[in-house]
């Protein structure tokens, strides 16, 4: 019997979607991985930040304003997106300025991510 491994790609991918299951989002669950040297050194998902209780818990902002969920720019949503989580854990043990891979399980993505 023959199995076949994932390719590099793919793995980093499904982690990225693995990732999405943490979302605390009612609406969108989303998944990122940062790799270097085909390593996973940080991963993060949508959702209240640390400290901050979430939509799981205590119910949609955006619900609750009447803003419907596709209306950007409201300033209402408590969520990080998940491109951001991993990028503000000290920029993952690495030099800063190294280049990284991003995988992320839903594009376009609403805001910028730059990783230098």
């Amino acid at each position: 019997m023959r199995r076949e491994r994932p390719n590099w790609d793919e793995f980093f991918m499904f982690s990225a979607l693995w990732a999405a299951a943490r979302s605390s989002c009612l609406y969108l669950q989303t998944g990122a991985v940062i790799v270097k040297d085909k390593r996973i050194i940080a991963s993060g998902y949508n959702g209240a930040p640390p400290g901050v209780r979430n939509c799981l818990e205590v119910g949609c902002r955006k619900d609750r304003e009447g803003v419907d969920f596709t209306d950007k720019g409201k300033a209402v949503c408590r969520g990080v997106h998940a491109e951001v989580s991993p990028r503000r854990s000290k920029c993952y043990g690495a030099n800063c300025k190294e280049k990284f891979e991003k995988y992320i399980n839903i594009y376009p993505l609403f805001s910028l991510f730059y990783m230098r």
